[in-house]
């Protein structure tokens, strides 16, 4: 008996960001997502190993935008493989969903298919319903899901804040000062108070990071500062002039500490790029893909450890600070 059912992402390389999301999920659900950039290995012929990875999956979600129903190439060469396949299947099984990420109109192939909006509030479980009655009609049991760490209330350094604050002299101002007492003040109100420790490192250096992560352990670490359209982080060099940090540094860092830190919040312009790399070793991490100016950087972080304090969740924490 398989262990997993195999869930292959058929996309656009253009909703690549949205697609990771549904891929984590998927498998925290316990089901084993087929996505390119996770299972593609180099060296490996690519159209071979995406079109065996169709034929071998159990269901096949094909994600659609305006990108994917408007752009021809591979993408349309998968829908053509997963709909031949559909015909092969018994009847009353499902195994190719349609899945709208956003307002876009279905293509006329796949109009058979009852279709489920990923946007709508309850498009995800509609399609966790789908995918648990495949699984029940291969006869798979799912494993369970890994259970999400929560802040614990002892000790206090567990539940340990780590504000790392860069404003290199070379760079445009920031109210970096604004913003840590902001955070200061909410917790020092909240109703749990005690159980959070906030610690602040202002004009960070890259060699100060992993000093900082050893000597307070913290759980939750807040980066605050530049981030370039390029996506890469703006520290200090020794004169206070910007030092420029790439995704791949901070992911391979923070996977030497990803049994101890929960969430990482970057609070940078155009720090969706390194969040992303983060991800894959933490957690919860939280950035944008786009510039955020001071006054909007500091309403998240009051509404985010507001919520906190509050006792909310990492999730609710984030959706109240957006």
């Amino acid at each position: 008996r398989k262990k997993k059912v195999k869930v292959f992402l058929c996309h656009s390389s253009q909703d690549k960001s949205n697609v990771r999301k549904l891929y984590k999920r998927l498998q925290s659900a316990g089901f084993d997502p087929w996505l390119d950039e996770e299972k593609l290995l180099p060296g490996q012929d690519w159209q071979i190993e995406i079109s065996n990875a169709v034929r071998s999956s159990d269901a096949v979600l094909v994600l659609l935008s305006q990108n994917s129903i408007t752009k021809s190439g591979y993408v349309q060469r998968e829908i053509k493989i997963a709909l031949d396949l559909a015909e092969e299947q018994p009847e009353g099984r499902v195994f190719l969903i349609p899945i709208r990420l956003e307002e876009c109109v279905v293509p006329n192939r796949l109009t058979q298919f009852q279709w489920v909006d990923l946007f709508d509030d309850r498009g995800y479980e509609r399609l966790l319903k789908s995918l648990i009655l495949l699984t029940d009609s291969l006869g798979v049991q799912l494993e369970p899901p890994k259970p999400k760490r929560e802040l614990v209330e002892q000790p206090i350094s567990a539940n340990s804040i780590l504000f790392l604050a860069s404003d290199p002299s070379d760079t445009t101002r920031l109210r970096l000062g604004e913003e840590l007492r902001e955070i200061q003040e909410k917790l020092q109100l909240a109703k749990f108070r005690d159980r959070f420790s906030l610690n602040a490192r202002m004009s960070i250096r890259p060699a100060d990071i992993s000093q900082a992560l050893l000597d307070i352990t913290p759980q939750i670490v807040h980066f605050s500062g530049h981030g370039t359209s390029d996506g890469q982080l703006c520290f200090e060099d020794n004169q206070g002039k910007a030092h420029l940090i790439s995704s791949s540094a901070l992911s391979a860092l923070f996977e030497q500490f990803s049994k101890q830190v929960l969430c990482v919040v970057l609070n940078a312009c155009y720090s969706e790029k390194q969040a992303q790399a983060i991800g894959n070793h933490v957690e919860y991490v939280i950035g944008t893909n786009q510039a955020i100016g001071d006054k909007a950087a500091i309403a998240f972080s009051v509404g985010f450890y507001q919520a906190l304090g509050a006792g909310r969740d990492i999730e609710q924490a984030y959706k109240l600070g957006c």
